[in-house]
């Protein structure tokens, strides 16, 4: 069985990305009160590693009735959608691409970013 705390947590500075989204990614509606990890210990294509402190692994969503005891979330399938908002919000957003989202993304290409064209440069801000 998978270790399911708490691992990777996003940076408070790398959280303010979202200050501009108000909606869930999962449900659509108003007011997401937590950032899920899309890629997370739960999912079965799971890697350790810091890269997954990568805010291009984040999703804004309501905590409950969205986010915990959803199984859903961690099909691949669900997870490669959940990039593909994630990817396309941050690039509408001018989100300047880190080192840690080019290994993340590099880390999950066969298995997830490989399915889509990547909005975003590897012009690094940092």
């Amino acid at each position: 069985m998978k270790n399911r705390g708490l691992q990777y947590r996003f940076a408070p500075i790398d959280t303010e990305v979202w200050m501009f989204w108000h909606r869930c990614m999962w449900c659509g509606r108003n007011q997401w009160d937590c950032l899920h990890h899309i890629i997370s210990p739960s999912s079965m294509d799971h890697r350790h590693g810091d890269f997954n402190t990568s805010i291009l692994n984040s999703s804004p969503m309501h905590n409950h009735g969205c986010h915990l005891d959803n199984g859903k979330l961690h099909h691949r399938e669900i997870e490669i959608k959940l990039l593909e908002k994630t990817m396309t919000a941050l690039a509408y957003s001018g989100y300047k691409m880190k080192k840690i989202d080019e290994e993340f993304q590099t880390t999950y290409y066969e298995t997830h970013f490989k399915h889509f064209n990547n909005l975003l440069s590897y012009k690094y801000d940092d």
